[in-house]
């Protein structure tokens, strides 16, 4: 188990790989141009945010990430890749991701009166807006 809780930056050089369980309830994971996040196991959101800064940074979702809180918990210009489950469990507000985000697995939004990307969406899984209210989108491509 990964405990991502202090409320400050963690900054990351290189490859993580995550297998196992992963809680980040606060501060801020900071991916740079060339890092990457690899995640097969689950990771659970309830606080703080992923900073995918730089074109190249990476997350790759192959596992569970679970979102159970309102804002902006993934941001900046990098890549956010999920082959896996991508479920927001919790929170009654916005819930907005703001980088490039492509969902090959699934995606519940199961909570939440919005959900808004920022950047560009490419949809080629499945999409469930079980809570949603609203979906906003910059630049969309379904392809499923």
């Amino acid at each position: 188990t990964l405990n991502l809780s202090s409320g400050s930056t963690k900054t990351l050089n290189g490859t993580l790989t995550l297998n196992g369980t992963t809680n980040h309830t606060s501060g801020i994971l900071s991916l740079s141009s060339g890092d990457v996040v690899n995640n097969s196991g689950t990771y659970n959101i309830t606080g703080g945010n992923i900073f995918l800064g730089g074109t190249a940074a990476q997350f790759n979702n192959t596992g569970t990430f679970d979102v159970n809180m309102d804002g902006t918990p993934i941001t900046n210009s990098g890549t956010f890749d999920n082959d896996g489950t991508f479920t927001r469990s919790g929170g009654t507000g916005t819930l907005t991701i703001s980088c490039k985000f492509t969902n090959d697995g699934t995606f519940n939004h199961n909570t939440g009166s919005k959900l808004g990307f920022n950047s560009t969406f490419t949809q080629n899984g499945t999409l469930n807006l079980n809570g949603s209210e609203e979906l906003e989108t910059g630049t969309c491509t379904i392809n499923s």
